[in-house]
């Protein structure tokens, strides 16, 4: 009996003790991913920095394309089709921002995590204090009008919660949206940093050019 007894009690002991070590291991692995969602969101909110005071310094941009097709000048806010729109308001679990693509002067494509990939007003001056309005500088307007319609024909595609697979093509989260309209229309890259496409990078891109601001 007491050796029953004995054995009972170590058995419970090695239970206690493996539940023991995985939480441990579950709280450390937890703990490793808190600290890695802090600083990939440190380094957007650095990158935005970064960002503004370059435009402080330098000011911002403005390039010709087609002179038969509406350009957004330099300090108007864009109307053109196919020209970016990038926000540092908000966040979406660890992105920080948002971004969108016009579509045509009254209405834009975007994609949110409650949502997915929908049109909406072309409004962003009423819906945020931060916009930054980009144009690509090796891309012709037609080309940039090619780009916002395969955006517009992803409309009700699932948002992808998944920001290191930007090369999906049935999920989309924002600014994966813009980049992979405009790769897979004209092969431009404008993801800055490589992996995750976050609303700074398109800002960031040697590929895009700034020609409006708001409260930046």
């Amino acid at each position: 009996m007491k050796i029953k007894n004995y054995v009972s009690g170590v058995l419970v002991l090695g239970l206690i003790l493996i539940n023991s070590s995985m939480l441990l291991f579950a709280n450390e692995v937890q703990h490793n991913e808190s600290q890695s969602d802090e600083a990939i969101i440190q380094k957007q909110l650095d990158g935005f920095k970064e960002i503004d005071q370059e435009l402080h310094k330098n000011g911002i941009q403005s390039t010709d394309k087609d002179p038969n097709l509406t350009k957004a000048t330099s300090g108007t806010y864009p109307t053109r089709i196919g020209a970016i729109l990038v926000t540092k308001d908000g966040s979406s679990g660890k992105l920080i921002g948002h971004a969108g693509i016009v579509h045509t002067a009254k209405t834009t494509v975007e994609s949110f995590s409650d949502g997915g990939v929908k049109v909406y007003n072309n409004n962003w001056r009423d819906r945020y204090n931060t916009i930054y309005g980009l144009g690509v500088g090796s891309t012709t307007a037609n080309q940039d009008k090619t780009a916002a319609t395969w955006a517009y024909n992803k409309r009700n595609s699932p948002y992808n919660w998944i920001f290191e697979q930007p090369e999906l093509t049935n999920a989309f989260y924002c600014s994966q949206l813009v980049y992979k309209a405009y790769k897979s229309t004209t092969g431009v890259n404008l993801n800055y940093g490589g992996g995750a496409v976050f609303p700074y990078d398109l800002v960031r891109s040697g590929e895009t050019y700034t020609s409006y601001t708001k409260g930046v």
